[in-house]
């Protein structure tokens, strides 16, 4: 950003060189900041044809489905020559005014049918600068259909001259259209109509900016026209606050010969705003647009910052936009941006990388001074045979291309990799124990490269499950920094109220508990998907948006959340249904790239909560509020709300409070009562009290980053059957009932493969295991121990037989341990069935804990406590060293009785209240725990 003081170039004579181009080509969206279409008139329309430029340096091809069977095709991976490549046409105009403009090519955004993007172009009439066609995702998703990867797109109106004009397009940047980076433009024809001289855009009237400035920083209104007006042309204006006030009205006139006029806004406390404009006494709607006056005090940098956003650039951004986008990402106080490259593009062939604009598009984000989390995307097809979809059947392929992104140099290298995305949501017969491996390789390939360290990040799942739950059960937890997790309310699309599921938070607080991993939890996905109409979110969604957006966040990092991803701060979503699709919007951005409401309330959580460090509950409300008390700044910042406007006495300490709103703007200073409480009301909206009193910070975790993984973590082992055996497919979201494993034979043949990733070859020696009644063995003439070659794979074929006794249609595990050099092996888990007509009854495949003493919520004696409790399993037997016993967090050295289950330990305790808690494996590796909250009766005394 040029300016080092407040992050924006000056702003002045560019003002009117931007309005000069403006005036003969439109490149803001028509939308939300958009008038209808007008209805006045009629005219028809002019089809030109795209195989007929007057001048092109890209060829034509002919096709029957073409409306003149050819078409303009620019399709290479050739770099454009000075210039770009570019296509002219000549345009006879019957008059001078305003045409609108609809073109049949390929769409630089997603479409329900298309194989694949076409990149962005510019356009330019009658030799004026060029301009990006730069609509957003949602307006040009759904577009109506031509034929093959083209689709009818509608453009900004263009400014066209009685008599002979030119209409140039052009292309000089590339798109990630697997498998290559190409330069696309498929461009059948496109037509113009003359339309009415109309108000296009309200926005902000700085170049390339989305509405946003600060204190201090001048603001002014943007009214523009889709072509000059001949005659004066008068606009009225009204401003209202995110509560509906209304804070500013005035008129202004587009002078003769102008398409735009700017306007001063007046003084505005920091909050978001609706502005409309129409022209006095003409009919159809006003045209809406939104400015966000963000508070002073900017949000805080580095690692503190835990706020964090799914942008998605290279899918969503025209890159005309990019700039401005991520710079209000930053300014609304995200420190950190998920995203993701395309592997299919960046490696078109094993082996062979190439660079794509992703690689610009990091560069991008940290010159924005965000971090970049990247997402592992689908492997290329060359890596995927049908037999393995959708992993790679070659593990190394995934270790290889994790290294070579973590080895990216400098700014192209992104911060953390993102290990996979909901690997359970798809209809393919890939189950846990495979992508479990796959985690692995890639995890080992990102810890491998040399230099700085790339943090890695668990797969993300819809919801929790058996999928991820057999993920866990191979042990991956310990080859990544960080937990993620998805944090959507429940419901789709969501509820006008919607609300973060605190239930899915506290299942994976405890599935980080049950399997050890005490590393960050990080929600790399936190939204709603709210419904919206074809202009976008109606203000009441845009409030339910804002609301959600302050409450679930707060929420989630009072959870224990330590980072949390916003999906999305870019426009994402779809305007209408259509294409499998329902007509939902996630974006921070309105589908015009300007600020709704819920960037400006991001914006304000970040500035007030500074560092977000959770310091615990608002004790004493009454249902329905809510509330949590946060350090930030070094100082108390508590956030209340309630479901209905609700008076309340909020303990707070200091001597000053700052009252603000969820906007930001500050509503008034309180002196704590002297019961230490501050009145206010309450409601749907956030409120946040800002003391001048220290916060008192609760002992903050150390940050845990995995050791350098080891010689025998290096090992890798994967099951491996015939597709005639492949498990069940998965119905989409991964949340169908049981049995899900391999479906077998009364004798299966299969093979382990043995993956070594170190630098030097390994000796090691596998253990099979089979239960309820199955067997597994070395197939004959195959040895348990294999020397595995340094970055090599050996196969160990095995039997696997189920007599005729085996329950059908039930799961059973099986399992590969393995030692190498003497050490442990991460295992490979995996479930087996014989298939039946119908599921059978399952049967437990965790150990069982029971009758836990004390029991919850129960009041004992002390101070020496007697702690019991029943672990059995009747599959696979209880793995007694693995066997843990806590009270309060701490372990407690306990005795077990195999042949009776009893887990017993005696510990000293202090009054109050204490909780025990039990984790237990079976010889299977699954996990189960149980916990019991308890009161030691008599004075609360220090100590354990």
């Amino acid at each position: 950003m040029d300016s080092a003081k407040n992050g924006r170039p000056r702003r002045g004579a560019l003002w009117r060189a931007a309005a000069a181009a403006a005036a003969v080509l439109s490149v803001v969206a028509v939308g939300l900041v958009g008038a209808p279409p007008t209805r006045g008139r009629a005219a028809a329309a002019t089809t030109v044809q795209g195989e007929s430029p007057v001048r092109t340096n890209i060829p034509v091809a002919e096709d029957g489905r073409a409306s003149g069977g050819a078409y303009l095709r620019l399709d290479t991976t050739r770099r454009p020559p000075s210039g770009g490549w570019y296509a002219t046409y000549r345009v006879n105009a019957p008059a001078d005014g305003a045409y609108r403009m609809e073109v049949a090519a390929t769409s630089p955004v997603e479409q329900w049918r298309q194989q694949a993007w076409g990149s962005y172009f510019d356009l330019s009439v009658n030799g004026a600068p060029f301009a990006q066609a730069a609509w957003s995702q949602p307006r040009w998703t759904g577009s109506p259909h031509a034929w093959g990867d083209l689709y009818r797109l509608r453009l900004d109106d263009v400014e066209l001259k009685r008599g002979a004009n030119t209409i140039t397009f052009r292309v000089d940047g590339a798109v990630a259209a697997a498998p290559a980076v190409r330069y696309r433009l498929l461009l059948d024809a496109f037509t113009l109509a003359r339309t009415d001289l109309a108000l296009r855009e309200v926005g902000s009237a700085a170049p390339g900016d989305i509405g946003v400035y600060r204190d201090g920083e001048r603001a002014d209104l943007l009214l523009r026209l889709n072509a000059r007006t001949p005659t004066a042309w008068p606009v009225r204006y009204e401003i209202h606050d995110y509560f509906g006030h209304r804070v500013g009205a005035g008129t202004a006139t587009i002078p003769a010969g102008a398409a735009s006029a700017t306007v001063p806004l007046p003084g505005l406390p920091a909050g978001n705003f609706r502005v409309s404009a129409s022209r006095p006494g003409a009919s159809g709607g006003a045209v809406v647009g939104h400015l966000a006056h963000l508070p002073g005090r900017r949000p805080v940098a580095g690692e503190a910052n835990r706020f964090g956003v799914n942008v998605w650039a290279a899918g969503v951004v025209p890159p005309s936009r990019l700039h401005a986008v991520l710079a209000a990402m930053r300014e609304m106080g995200a420190g950190h941006a998920r995203d993701g490259d395309d592997w299919p593009t960046a490696e078109p062939s094993r082996g062979r990388y190439v660079s794509t604009p992703y690689d610009a598009l990091v560069r991008a984000y940290h010159a924005h001074g965000l971090t970049s989390m990247d997402t592992i995307t689908e492997p290329p097809g060359w890596a995927v045979p049908p037999t393995s979809a959708p992993l790679p059947a070659d593990l190394r392929d995934a270790y290889a291309f994790a290294r070579q992104r973590a080895g990216k140099m400098g700014a192209a290298r992104s911060d953390a990799i993102h290990l996979s995305n909901e690997p359970e949501s798809d209809d393919t017969a890939s189950t846990g124990d495979q992508q479990a491996a796959y985690v692995k390789a890639a995890a080992l390939g990102a810890a491998d490269r040399r230099g700085p360290r790339q943090a890695t990040v668990l797969p993300t799942y819809y919801v929790p499950g058996y999928f991820q739950d057999l993920v866990l059960q191979n042990q991956v937890a310990g080859y990544a920094d960080h937990w993620a997790w998805q944090a959507y309310p429940n419901g789709y699309p969501d509820p006008v109220n919607p609300r973060l599921p605190a239930e899915d938070l506290r299942k994976h607080r405890e599935l980080k508990r049950l399997h050890g991993a005490r590393t960050p939890l990080w929600a790399a996905e936190a939204g709603a998907y709210i419904r919206s109409s074809p202009d976008g979110l109606s203000r009441e969604s845009q409030v339910t948006q804002a609301r959600h957006l302050v409450r679930s966040t707060v929420e989630g990092f009072a959870g224990g959340v330590a980072r949390s991803y916003w999906f999305s701060g870019t426009p994402i979503g779809y305007l209408s249904a259509g294409g499998g699709e329902e007509a939902v919007y996630f974006g921070l951005l309105s589908p015009t790239f300007q600020p709704w409401p819920a960037y400006s309330a991001h914006a304000a959580m970040a500035s007030i909560l500074g560092e977000a460090d959770h310091v615990g509950p608002v004790r004493g409300l009454p249902d329905g509020a809510t509330g949590q008390v946060f350090a930030a700044h070094g100082k108390t910042v508590t956030v209340v709300w309630a479901d209905r406007p609700t008076r309340l006495d909020v303990p707070t300490p200091g001597r000053r409070v700052e009252i603000l709103d969820i906007m930001g703007a500050r509503q008034g200073v309180a002196t704590p009562a002297r019961n230490g409480t501050v009145r206010v009301t309450a409601s749907p909206d956030p409120v946040y009290l800002a003391s001048d009193a220290a916060a008192p910070r609760a002992p903050a975790a150390a940050p845990v980053r995995r050791a350098k993984p080891s010689r025998a973590e290096h090992i890798v082992l994967a099951q491996r059957f015939a597709p005639r055996n492949a498990a069940p497919n998965k119905n989409g979201d991964g949340t169908e009932g049981p049995p899900h494993g391999y479906r077998l034979d009364p004798a299966t043949s299969m093979n382990l493969e043995v993956y070594n990733f170190s630098d030097t070859a390994q000796t090691v020696t596998v253990t099979a295991r089979a239960y309820g009644g199955w067997s597994v063995r070395p197939s004959t003439g195959s040895a348990a121990t294999v020397r595995v070659p340094a970055h090599g794979r050996v196969s160990v074929p095995h039997t696997v037989t189920a007599p005729a006794t085996v329950r059908r249609g039930v799961d059973y595990p099986l399992v590969f341990d393995a030692t190498a050099g003497g050490r442990p092996v991460t295992p490979s888990v995996g479930r087996v069935q014989r298939p039946a007509a119908k599921p059978g009854t399952p049967v437990p495949l965790a150990p069982s804990i029971t009758d836990l003493s004390p029991r919850g919520g129960t009041t004992v004696a002390g101070p020496r406590v007697n702690l019991s409790a029943r672990v059995t399993d009747a599959l696979s037997g209880v793995d007694a060293r693995r066997l843990t016993l806590q009270v309060d967090g701490r372990d407690v050295p306990a005795r077990f009785d195999p042949s009776t289950g009893r887990l017993t330990a005696s510990v000293r305790l202090a009054p109050g209240r204490h909780e025990v808690w039990v984790r237990a494996y079976n010889r299977a590796h699954a996990p189960s725990q149980a916990s019991a909250a308890f009161t030691v009766a008599g004075l609360r005394r220090n100590g354990f």
